[in-house]
């Protein structure tokens, strides 16, 4: 896999959008409900779009990933949107994900964002706690109305 940005701090750096795989085993662990072929296939679509994703390597694997868009909506204006922000268990409480969170920012603002958005499941208090710590706030809901097959 290519990846961008090599020698960046930390071993953080961006993906080749045209091959996420790498990061399945990884992502596959914040969404344990998801079949595996499913979050492959998502994966795949969302990478022929906007998406972007910085990995944080040590010792060649990756122990930290964010998925991310550059959005822009009338209620925020132009925003980083985390799709999806994940550290390897082992890695947890040690700076990976302040150091990947950093290095969100930093691309955020050099993007011309005026904030970062994202969403959180209701059930995962281990990421609320790691998100009001790092400053952001609740501003209002996501809801889901689920369509059935399509």
């Amino acid at each position: 896999m290519t990846v961008h940005s090599a020698s960046r701090p930390h071993g953080v750096a961006e993906i080749d959008r045209s091959r996420p795989e790498e990061i399945l085993p990884l992502l596959t662990r914040l969404y344990p409900a998801i079949p595996a072929e499913t979050i492959a296939a998502r994966l795949a679509r969302v990478a022929a779009g906007d998406w972007r994703c910085l990995v944080m390597r040590e010792a060649g694997q990756i122990v930290a990933l964010s998925g991310f868009r550059i959005m822009e909506r009338i209620c925020y204006g132009r925003f980083l949107y985390v799709d999806h922000f994940v550290t390897d268990d082992t890695r947890r409480s040690r700076g990976a994900g302040r150091v990947l969170l950093d290095r969100l920012a930093g691309l955020a603002r050099d993007e011309g964002c005026e904030s970062m958005v994202l969403d959180t499941f209701v059930t995962n208090a281990r990421a609320q706690k790691f998100w009001f710590r790092e400053g952001f706030q609740v501003v209002g809901f996501h809801f889901l109305r689920p369509l059935g097959p399509a």
